[in-house]
């Protein structure tokens, strides 16, 4: 398997595996701003000290979920790699070609293909 055929591979997956999350942050949002809600909540009535502290994990996680909702977002709704990765795509492309014809890689992949399948 070439470097290539890795990428290409390994795209398929995480474009699959983004789709599914972005879809389950869609589905599950209001769930889970609820389950943090709540907890804020409790955790603030039993340690008021620490209602500071809630307050700034609230605003932390909407950040978080947010960025993870639209890279998942982003990375299901590309058409490919490249459009993922748009200005930066060549030089990502000029670095699997140095590594395709690296002479470790070159060894690692002899080996890889030579090694006994399982079955």
């Amino acid at each position: 398997m070439t470097l290539a055929n890795a990428f290409t591979a390994a795209w398929k997956d995480l474009k699959a595996v983004a789709s599914k999350v972005a879809t389950a942050l869609t589905d599950n949002g209001a769930a889970i701003q609820t389950v943090v809600t709540d907890a804020s909540t409790v955790v603030a009535a039993v340690a008021p000290s620490l209602a500071p502290a809630v307050t700034v994990f609230d605003s932390l996680e909407e950040a978080v979920m947010g960025k993870v909702a639209a890279a998942a977002s982003d990375i299901a709704n590309a058409s490919s790699l490249s459009a993922l990765f748009g200005e930066v795509w060549p030089a990502i492309q000029s670095l699997v070609a140095t590594l395709e014809n690296h002479p470790t890689v070159a060894s690692v992949t002899a080996a890889l293909a030579a090694a006994p399948k399982a079955v």
